[in-house]
């Protein structure tokens, strides 16, 4: 990849969850939300300043997290005090999805597993509806299509005959 995705790949893989600045050339700001972090900026410039090296973060607001409602940054000081700092975003609701998911390939891995998923049973549906056809058609009717699902990647099915007797 080029060094513009390897610049928001490598704070990810070393733990960073948010990016907070003062301000976001855009491409580095998307390949951020690509990684699955956040890419947060400070809504008063000037809170820059109350940072300090020794600070611990915490985020509110993740839990309703939504594209118009603003982010607060609580940072510890080393002395026990605390800042609130208000803090922007510029996520719309994609992309918060893909914050939740880690990534937007998981997000995408996650949402193509569904698909094959749905695909597999609507190809069952008709793969069934075929099958009942043939039993019909070929007065096989006293039988029972059985459907398997043997795991994720296929499935098998059987044409049980069933004989009715008064026995």
């Amino acid at each position: 990849g080029s060094s513009r995705e390897h610049a928001a790949m490598e704070p990810r893989h070393l733990g960073v969850r948010a990016v907070v600045v003062r301000s976001f050339a855009r491409i580095h700001e998307t390949n951020l939300k690509k990684q699955g972090m956040l890419a947060l900026t400070f809504a008063n410039p000037s809170d820059y300043d109350l940072i300090c090296e020794d600070d611990v973060f915490s985020i509110e607001g993740l839990t309703n997290f939504s594209p118009q409602d603003p982010l607060t940054l609580n940072v510890i000081h080393i002395d026990g005090s605390v800042d609130n700092i208000i803090v922007n975003h510029t996520y719309n609701q994609l992309q918060i999805e893909w914050f939740k998911a880690g990534s937007a390939l998981n997000y995408i891995k996650s949402k193509s597993w569904c698909m094959a998923l749905f695909y597999k049973a609507s190809l069952s549906i008709s793969i069934f509806r075929y099958l009942t056809k043939f039993v019909h058609e070929s007065n096989r009717k006293n039988s029972v299509i059985s459907i398997d699902f043997n795991d994720w990647t296929s499935i098998s099915f059987v044409l049980f005959p069933i004989r009715l007797g008064m026995g």
